[in-house]
This record gives C-alpha cells, sequence and structure tokens, in this order.
C-alpha cells in the first residue's frame, strides 16, 4: 500500500491510479483540490487513519471511481458496474474528515465510517454522489456524521445504513433503485445494535430527505429487544418516505409524506 506519511496536497493537473490501497497515516491530512481524479486497481481502498479533506466544486467535482476503462459488452461500461474497486474508509483515529463535490461509484462499498468517539466530528459529507455500490452506499457505525444535499443511491446493500451514534441528514435522496442481482437491502437501515453488540443511538434526524426505491419498504428501523433501555433516538422531518403510512401519529415522523403506490 502508499502511505501518506505527511500532510499532502493531490490536484487536479493529472489523474492518479492507485493500484493497491492509499493509507492516510494517523495525524496526517490527505487534501484532494477540486477537479482530483482518482481511479482505483479492483479491491484497492482509500484508508484513512488520519484526515481526509475533498474540495471539489459544482464545476470541479472530485471523481473517485475504478481504473478499468472499457467496456463489459456494448453500451456497458466497466464504470458503471458495481464492485470495481474497494472504498473509503474512515477508521478509529480518524475525524475532522471533510467530503464536498465527491462522486464515489462502483465501489464494493461507498464510505465507511468506523466507531469512534460520538461527541467529535467525524465526517462532515455535503454535495456528494455515493453510487452503484455492491454493498452499502454510506455505512456508519457509532460515529458523528452529517451529510447535506447528498444523493446516496443504488446500493447492493443499503444506501445509508447506521448501527449508532449521531447522524444527521438533510436535503438528501437516499433512493435504492439497484439493478444488478444479488442486492438485498433498503434505502435507509438503521438499529442501535448489531449481533450481540450494543450501539445506542444517541440522535439520528432526517431532514427535507426523500427516502424510496423499487420495495414497498425502504426504511428499516430495528431496536435492541434485550436492551430497551438503550438509546434509539430518531425523527424524519418533512421527509418524503417509501413505508407504509403509519395509523397513529408519531411524533417522531413531522410533516411527512408517504410515497405509496396503491395500485
Amino acid at each position: 500500500a502508499q502511505r501518506i506519511k505527511e500532510n499532502t496536497l493531490f490536484n487536479a493537473h493529472r489523474p492518479y491510479r492507485i493500484l493497491d490501497s492509499l493509507v492516510v497515516e494517523q495525524g496526517q491530512t490527505l487534501t484532494l483540490a477540486a477537479g482530483t481524479r482518482l481511479y482505483f486497481h479492483p479491491q484497492a481502498e482509500l484508508i484513512v487513519h488520519g484526515t481526509l479533506q475533498i474540495l471539489g466544486s459544482l464545476q470541479e467535482p472530485v471523481v473517485l471511481r475504478g481504473d478499468r476503462m472499457g467496456y463489459m459488452f456494448n453500451n456497458q461500461p466497466y464504470d458503471r458496474i458495481p464492485g470495481q474497486w474497494g472504498g473509503v474508509r474512515l477508521t478509529a483515529t480518524s475525524y475532522n474528515n471533510y467530503i464536498n463535490y465527491a462522486d464515489i461509484h462502483s465501489g464494493n462499498y461507498g464510505v465507511r465510517v468506523d466507531s469512534g468517539d460520538v461527541t467529535q466530528n467525524k465526517l462532515i459529507l455535503e454535495n456528494s454522489v455515493i453510487h452503484n455500490t455492491s454493498g452499502h452506499g454510506l455505512d456508519i457505525r457509532m460515529a458523528n456524521v452529517y451529510a447535506g444535499n447528498c444523493q446516496l443511491t443504488n446500493a447492493g446493500g443499503d444506501c445509508v445504513h447506521v448501527r449508532g451514534g449521531d447522524v444527521t441528514l438533510v436535503h438528501s435522496t437516499l433512493a435504492r433503485f439497484y439493478v444488478f442481482t444479488g442486492g438485498s437491502g433498503v434505502a435507509l437501515d438503521f438499529a442501535n445494535f448489531d449481533g450481540p453488540v450494543r450501539l445506542p443511538i444517541q440522535s439520528l434526524q432526517l431532514a427535507n430527505c426523500i427516502i424510496t426505491g423499487y420495495q414497498g419498504d425502504e426504511l428499516m428501523g430495528n431496536q435492541n429487544k434485550e436492551y430497551p433501555e438503550d438509546a434509539f433516538n430518531y425523527a424524519f422531518f418533512n421527509c418524503l418516505l417509501n413505508t407504509p403510512k403509519t395509523e397513529e401519529p408519531d411524533p417522531r415522523l413531522v410533516d411527512c409524506l408517504w410515497d405509496i403506490d396503491d395500485k
């Protein structure tokens, strides 16, 4: 693996091809300037023990994708096939990551956020696309994450997968229209446990978001039955939800609409 052992800037002058994983050491920062393009070989990942700053712009987004340039068959480039590379992993020691105007697509997963101190900012994700992954798109485990104005779509796993932590999503679209075989997820899946591991959800809030997909129910929330006192705090504000409508008023669903096919 190529290791980033000092603060480093990648710019847009030329694309970068990552044959093995790119690892940002603890205490160091990798900055990707607007227009930077990273092409990852199969299974190669961007592993961040330190800090990642992706500073794209509307005109010049930062692109993270696979390195295979040809076509699987006519009109089907490999770039549109999931599982072409690993993904971006923010490990337990990584904090204060900022991703703005990034296009992260066609990996095994999109961005995986490992457990950390929930009181510390782990990731701010803005104006970005995580698309077409064979596993989870945005995978959060016991971390403090904010995502705004993002497209989190077409995952073979869950578009957004939350296990504990403090998570806020605003003005974002979570849409699961995965066209490849083997997918088994939903647009949003959240729980305050993972098997025997207790992972309290201190706060999960979605505001002005669209949660939709092919299935009749694209929203799954599960509370730990063995430890009902564990935090399981969530709320949806002004969202469009593709999930069965609740019969009774729910104070955790504020001014929401239901995306239901009544045919």
